[in-house]
């Protein structure tokens, strides 16, 4: 199995005219995915646009929890920027958000919960049990596992399980313990929307790679998607970011109240937030709320706890 499906098995383009006319070939790939979300990536044949360009300056850079974050005015400027970090005969890449009307029909977390505990989300999954539990000592209603084989880590074993709790506590032993009761109190868990995944490598007792994705509701329609995602090996999380402005309503960062950096993004009634340190990754995807709410929401997280381990 490829690296980019083992990424996804955890688990939108706007941008005007103008933008549009300086991307050579817009590749669109629309997935479903348990993110909440739907991305377009424009990918560009870099060593054909990128020798007319030359970097340029950007309008904001930071460390991000140790992660690179840039944001750029203008195409050129992000282009020019990854050209000069990529290496050679590589293509620079770049995803920008759709319209909400886009993302209407997109996978939700109850939907996502059904496929993987159904077919799973891995090729030629090979179950070895699927069991129920109703003793609330144990930290899981279903319990699903099963085998796969990925092409880097050769044959893994999938531990997937559910449980109404953890829209309100996710616990992993020796690695989280979230309460998540504050935004319990904001929003209500969706109903059989919460899902806690484990990838192990045969013979070992402790996952290499541990997601949670869970879905929330508000009482006006509002809708919530909160994915945790943690990398033993830390291959995505603390890559740079390059944000283009002009592809968003709002681009910026924002500290919470226990001093993690964030990024935030919004476009047509739809915001986005991630923070990310050592292969430890909370993403979020919303409809229904503000830049301003979202950052309320953010201080709810703890995230100094979850995010910095």
């Amino acid at each position: 199995m490829k690296d980019e499906n083992l990424k996804r098995a955890f688990a939108p383009l706007h941008a005007s005219e103008e933008t549009m006319k300086e991307v050579i070939r817009m590749i669109d790939r629309r997935e479903r995915a348990p993110s909440g979300r739907r991305m377009r990536r424009v990918v560009l044949a870099a060593l054909l646009l990128i020798a007319a360009l030359a970097v340029s300056g950007f309008t904001a850079d930071y460390i991000l929890n140790d992660r690179q974050v840039f944001f750029f005015d203008t195409l050129e400027a992000l282009l020019a920027r990854q050209a000069a970090e990529l290496p050679v005969d590589t293509a620079a890449s770049m995803a920008v958000p759709a319209a909400r009307s886009e993302n209407a029909d997109i996978e939700t977390p109850a939907d996502y919960v059904i496929r993987a505990m159904g077919a799973g989300t891995f090729d030629g999954e090979r179950v070895l049990s699927d069991e129920t539990n109703e003793n609330p000592d144990i930290p899981w209603e279903r319990r699903r596992i099963s085998e796969a084989e990925d092409t880097y880590y050769g044959d893994i074993t999938i531990e997937r399980r559910t449980d109404a709790a953890y829209g309100g506590r996710v616990t992993v032993e020796d690695l989280l313990d979230w309460d998540l009761t504050p935004l319990a109190a904001w929003m209500t868990p969706d109903t059989d929307g919460q899902i806690l995944t484990l990838l192990y490598e045969q013979g070992e007792t402790a996952p290499f790679q541990v997601a949670a994705t869970l879905g929330y509701h508000g009482g006006e329609g509002e809708r919530l998607v909160l994915n945790y995602e943690y990398d033993r090996d830390n291959r995505w999380g603390d890559t740079a970011t390059y944000t283009l402005n002009s592809a968003y309503d709002y681009a910026g960062s924002y500290i919470t109240a226990d001093r993690v950096e964030v990024r935030i993004t919004a476009y047509d009634g739809q915001v986005w937030a991630d923070a990310s340190h050592g292969g430890r990754t909370v993403s979020i995807y919303a409809t229904g709320y503000t830049v301003e709410e979202m950052e309320t929401i953010l201080d709810l997280l703890s995230l100094a706890a979850v995010v910095e381990g």
